[in-house]
C-alpha cells in the first residue's frame, strides 16, 4: 500500500514557489536542529539576520537563482564528514517538505515520515513472527552495501524527471547530488551518492527503492517485507517462496546499481533466530540484540569515564546519579513503543 502517490498535473513552475513558502517551517526546524551547535556555528548568524535574509532566499528559491555552498569537512569519530551550511540545509528542509506529497513512498518503508519508525517495524515483524508463524518460517535479512554512497546520480535523476517538471527544482536537486566537498582550499566534485547528514536525503533514500518495495510486496503477497531505510527483511512461509522474493530484490538492487552488504545478510530459518534493527527475533520472544547490549555498554564505559574527568572533585554520588539518569533514558527508548503484548525479554542487562 503507499502512503504518497506522486502526480504530474501541477504547473511546471508552481513546485519552485511550494519549496519557497516552506523556508518558514524550515526555519524552525534548524532552529531545533542545531539548538546544540557551537557558538561560533553559523546558525547564529543565521538567527540573527534571519528577518532580512528571509525575502531575499525566498525569491532567490522560486526564480531558481539560489546555489548551494561547497560543503565543509569536519571531524568525526568514524571519520572526516561534510556539513552542508545552515542557509543551505535550511533550503534543504524546505526543498524536503514541498517534495514529501509528491515523491512516492511505500508503506512498507517505515523510516518516512508518517510510516511509523523503527519501533513500527519492530513491532510488525515480532507480531508476524510471534502471532503468524505459520507465514514466517524463513527470513532473509540484510542491507544494502553502501547505499547513500552508491546510488547513481543519473539513474535518481531519470526516477525524479517525471514527478517534478519544475526546472527550478530540479536544478536544485541536480545542485544537492553534484555537490562540491571543500576541504583546506581544495575542492572536491561528487559524482556519486547522496549526502548523508542532509534532511533530504532519508525522503530521496525511500523514494530510490520505492520500485524495489512495490514490486517485493505485489509479486509475493504471501510473503511479509519490511524496510527500514537501507535494512530490508522478508519473512516466507517456505524456502522457494523466500527465493523467488530474494531474486525479485536482487534484481531491481542491480538494475540501480546497488548490491547486498555480503557481511549483512542472513538467510535461513526463522527458528534459528535472527537480529534486525537492533532487536533479536526468535520464536522464544524478542529481545535486544547482542551487538546492540554491547554498543551500550561500551558508551557507558565511556560516559563514566568523561565524567570523572569533567567533574573532578565532584562527589561520587552525583556521578553514580548522572549515570543511572542515562540509563534510564537509554532504557526508555529501547523498550519504548514495544510493551503490551510483546515484551523485551533482556532489557533488563543493560544496565549490566
Amino acid at each position: 500500500m503507499k502512503r504518497r502517490t506522486g502526480h504530474t498535473t501541477h504547473d511546471t513552475n508552481a513546485l519552485s514557489f511550494r519549496v519557497a513558502a516552506q523556508l518558514r517551517p524550515a526555519y524552525l526546524w534548524l532552529i531545533g536542529a542545531r539548538a546544540k551547535a557551537s557558538p561560533n556555528a553559523d546558525i547564529w548568524d543565521l538567527r540573527r539576520n534571519w528577518s532580512q535574509l528571509r525575502q531575499s532566499l525566498k525569491q532567490q528559491v522560486s526564480t531558481g537563482t539560489y546555489c548551494f555552498a561547497p560543503l565543509q569537512r569536519t571531524g568525526h569519530a568514524t571519520g572526516p564528514a561534510y556539513s552542508w551550511s545552515a542557509q543551505d540545509a535550511l533550503v534543504l528542509k524546505a526543498l524536503t517538505l514541498a517534495l514529501a506529497d509528491i515523491l512516492p513512498t511505500h508503506d512498507s518503508c517505515t523510516h518516512v515520515a508518517g510510516h511509523g519508525g523503527l519501533k513500527r517495524a519492530v513491532r510488525d515483524v515480532a507480531t508476524r513472527v510471534h502471532q503468524e508463524p505459520a507465514t514466517a518460517r524463513y527470513v532473509c535479512r540484510t542491507d544494502v552495501k553502501s547505499f547513500y554512497a552508491s546510488i547513481d546520480h543519473f539513474a535518481l535523476l531519470d526516477q525524479l524527471a517525471p514527478f517534478v517538471p519544475d526546472k527550478r527544482v530540479m536544478s536544485l536537486l541536480v545542485q544537492y547530488l553534484r555537490r562540491t566537498h571543500e576541504h583546506g582550499g581544495t575542492f572536491y566534485s561528487v559524482t556519486r551518492g547522496i549526502s548523508a547528514g542532509c534532511p533530504l536525503s532519508p525522503l530521496i533514500g525511500a523514494f530510490h527503492l520505492y520500485k524495489l518495495d512495490c514490486l517485493v510486496t505485489q509479486k509475493h503477497p504471501r510473503c511479509f517485507y519490511i524496510r527500514y531505510m537501507d535494512d530490508i527483511l522478508i519473512l516466507a512461509p517456505s524456502r522457494w517462496q523466500l527465493r523467488r522474493a530474494i531474486a525479485t530484490m536482487n534484481g531491481v538492487l542491480e538494475e540501480l546499481g546497488l548490491e547486498q552488504h555480503p557481511d549483512k545478510t542472513t538467510i535461513g530459518p526463522v527458528a534459528r533466530g535472527f537480529d534486525f534493527l537492533g532487536y533479536s527475533y526468535s520464536p522464544a520472544g524478542l529481545g535486544l540484540a547482542e551487538k546492540t547490549i554491547r554498543n551500550h555498554r561500551i558508551k557507558l564505559h565511556r560516559l563514566y569515564e568523561q565524567y570523572l574527568r569533567a567533574r573532578k572533585g565532584a562527589p561520587r554520588a552525583q556521578i553514580d546519579a548522572a549515570i543511572t539518569s542515562y540509563i534510564a533514558r537509554w532504557t526508555s527508548w529501547a523498550t519504548g513503543g514495544l510493551h503490551g503484548s510483546i515484551q523485551l525479554d533482556n532489557a533488563d542487562s543493560m544496565d549490566t
